[in-house]
């Protein structure tokens, strides 16, 4: 076999592979649907306000991860989800905005998608700590401040933007609600529900 043949049956291997990586990420299509509480913009963002304290929601799909990374300098981190070790997630970019006269408080362990009567919860802080080991130093300190992954405080006058991981939804159509609990602007405990619909593309693409 030549050098050349065996060459292009790489590229052409490589093309493949990640063209199955790049359908496989957009196969499904996480949309936010109405519901009385909150107002959804360009239908994908949902805006969520509590006085002068909120929440936008929004699902995370194809490139957004890498742009988020890019708009903060760290472009070179990619898409980290698109690695084994976060193992096909789903994906949030929560926004939390606090204009109050004291903190914000928001645990992601008490935020929880249902499904009917199942439920399933964020990536754990030790799980966490086990995936950041298989990075690089200098990405790991990138994905910890980017994803949440334990209680944080928002103090008055801050905006908190990071991921919010789940494990991977079933592979089908679907309707589904996350659940916030233990989220507190200043003293008031605020409890809240997001809902969304999970599609085929080409069930989209039909419309």
């Amino acid at each position: 076999m030549s050098k050349s043949y065996s060459l292009k049956v790489f590229a052409i291997s490589i093309i493949l592979l990640l063209s199955y990586y790049s359908a496989w990420a957009d196969s499904f299509w996480i949309h936010p649907t109405e519901h009385e509480g909150y107002e959804i913009i360009n239908q994908e963002e949902i805006h969520f306000r509590s006085g002068n304290a909120g929440i936008i929601m929004k699902a995370v799909r194809g490139d957004e991860a890498a742009k988020y990374f890019a708009e903060r300098g760290a472009g070179w981190v990619g898409n980290p989800f698109l690695q084994e070790e976060f193992e096909n997630p789903t994906i949030f970019l929560v926004t939390i905005f606090n204009r109050t006269n004291g903190n914000a408080t928001f645990t992601p362990g008490m935020v929880t998608i249902r499904i009917g009567t199942e439920a399933s919860f964020p990536l754990e802080y030790s799980t966490f700590l086990n995936i950041l080991e298989a990075f690089p130093k200098n990405e790991q300190k990138v994905l910890e401040k980017s994803i949440f992954h334990s209680p944080e405080i928002i103090k008055k006058g801050d905006v908190m933007s990071k991921f919010l991981l789940f494990p991977p939804l079933p592979q089908k159509a679907l309707d589904f609600k996350l659940d916030f609990d233990f989220l507190y602007f200043e003293q008031k405990e605020i409890k809240t529900r997001f809902y969304f619909r999970q599609e085929r593309i080409r069930e989209k693409n039909k419309k």
